[in-house]
């Protein structure tokens, strides 16, 4: 028998899907399944529960997890001095700057998200920085963390120093799952994060690509940088096929990231998430910095990083080796939640999310993608082709003689 409700502990609408609960159970009573909506959701076989109240213990959407950082010491604008880095970066290059250091001067393991040759995102560890690419770039989805709290435990537990990145849940449900005696050699980096949508909707929308292009897809960008010439990262999905030539569209072009991007379909915990503040769950957070225009003389023409520096551990690490990395100044945290929503606020939950999963699942992708996408016209293609490969101001030209 199973149920779906952890025995009456979770409702649903809670949950965050970071699988503490079915990896503290003892009895190995509770599954991580795929949900009607195509999210990562526990499932309890009744028969082996014994009740012990473990899972209800250790789930961070029920008990407020430690705060285990203290009041934000520092907030800074920054950008990796690494040029070579930074283009390949979604912003200032803030993650894979702290990481290579990580790996390189502390011998440590670093946990992030990968784009797996599946097409499924899901927290994996690299310990060395030739692997470190696989953890660059945004992926705007829910990962699968498996059991990647499960391997943080055991580098822990043998000495070793961990660094963890994902969305502040999956920080909360890091904390609730190690024990306290642990913590001395973990980093954990918090994502400023906006929500996510389902696995099951990111699978069904490559699967419809797939079919159209009669391609088998090998990798997707959201964000890309001018690769010959100084630029902001645009927000751009990109799906590169083994064969042929990229499809490159904008947000509103394309119906995955514009659902994404208008919160149509995140998971319902995240309309009430209690992280989006600015006091923060891991040690370090770090984002786009959406108030750089305020900070004319640092980096023109290029995105930069926020990076919130929140515990004492962080600040250390930050002083004698991280901060070395970049070029950074410091930064108005009232004015960066200002611009910065995630910040200070969750996603408002729009009236489309009462139904738009049964649309994904029930209707012909057709429709729902003329319902959710405009349709992308040859001069948007062209701009779009124009926008990774020209300069901004050959762009800016194109657009505005083809409206």
């Amino acid at each position: 028998m199973q149920n779906n409700n952890i025995n009456g502990v979770l409702e649903k609408r809670l949950c965050t899907g970071c699988g503490t609960c079915s990896l503290i159970c003892p009895q190995g009573a509770i599954k991580m399944q795929d949900d009607s909506e195509g999210f990562k959701a526990p499932i309890v076989e009744s028969e082996k529960c014994n009740g012990c109240g473990r899972c209800k213990r250790h789930c961070h959407a029920i008990k407020s997890t430690k705060k285990y950082s203290s009041k934000i010491s520092m907030c800074l604008i920054a950008q990796n001095k690494e040029k070579k880095i930074a283009k390949k970066s979604a912003s200032g290059g803030a993650f894979v700057g702290m990481a290579i250091e990580f790996l390189s001067k502390y011998q440590g393991i670093v946990f992030g998200a990968a784009l797996c040759e599946d097409m499924e995102v899901k927290h994996i560890y690299v310990d060395n920085v030739k692997e470190l690419y696989k953890l660059q770039n945004s992926k705007y989805v829910q990962s699968n963390i498996g059991r990647s709290y499960e391997k943080a435990k055991f580098f822990l537990q043998n000495n070793k120093y961990v660094l963890f990145s994902g969305t502040p849940c999956q920080i909360a449900g890091l904390y609730n799952f190690l024990d306290e005696s642990l913590l001395e050699k973990l980093y954990t980096v918090d994502l400023i994060c906006h929500g996510v949508p389902s696995p099951g909707l990111f699978k069904k929308y490559i699967e419809e690509n797939e079919n159209e292009a009669r391609r088998k897809t090998k990798a997707i960008k959201f964000r890309v940088k001018n690769p010959l010439w100084t630029s902001i990262s645009s927000f751009y999905m990109i799906m590169i096929f083994k064969g042929g030539l990229p499809s490159i569209r904008k947000p509103s072009e394309d119906v995955y990231y514009n659902i994404f991007s208008k919160g149509l379909a995140l998971r319902e915990c995240c309309y009430t998430c209690k992280y989006a503040l600015p006091d923060r769950i891991g040690d370090f957070t770090i984002g786009d910095c959406d108030s750089h225009k305020f900070y004319p003389h640092f980096h023109p023409n290029e995105s930069n990083s926020t990076i919130m520096i929140n515990s004492i551990k962080a600040k250390k690490i930050w002083e004698e080796s991280f901060g070395k990395k970049f070029d950074f100044s410091e930064l108005d945290i009232r004015l960066e939640e200002k611009y910065n929503n995630q910040l200070h606020e969750p996603f408002k939950r729009p009236i489309e999310r009462d139904f738009i999963y049964k649309e994904i699942f029930q209707r012909d992708w057709g429709i729902i993608s003329d319902k959710y996408a405009n349709e992308q016209k040859l001069s948007g293609k062209i701009r779009a082709y124009l926008a990774i490969l020209s300069p901004s101001w050959l762009v800016n030209i194109w657009g505005k003689r083809n409206g």
